[in-house]
């Protein structure tokens, strides 16, 4: 579409799945939930090791007219790795809020 409308560019984007980010994703999986080595979350982290160095999200877009026109395409696996990631961090701040709040029951 970028070629049909003459646009003098297009821009890309994508995301890989890193190693790193991986292992810290299963390690803070399995002290979320340890020490159930079955949790759902823990298992779904192990099972994502086989895409580690993939890409599994890329965005192309480019402007014409004033608008800008983007495509993204998503695998499935990397879209469960984000929503584990959500999961994990909305667990974190259950954690830290529940913390927070009684340390300020302590001054009371």
């Amino acid at each position: 579409m970028a070629k049909h409308v003459g646009a003098p560019f297009i821009t890309f984007s994508e995301m890989a799945l890193e190693r790193e980010e991986l292992e810290s994703l299963i390690e803070e999986a399995g002290e979320m939930n340890f020490p159930d080595e079955e949790a759902t979350e823990l298992v779904e982290a192990q099972w994502l090791r086989k895409y580690s160095g993939m890409v599994g999200y890329i965005q192309l877009g480019f402007v014409y007219q004033g608008m800008a026109f983007l495509h993204e395409t998503t695998t499935e696996w990397y879209e469960r790795f984000q929503s584990l990631l959500e999961d994990i961090e909305n667990f974190q701040d259950i954690v830290i809020d529940e913390h927070g709040h009684d340390h300020d029951d302590e001054d009371e």
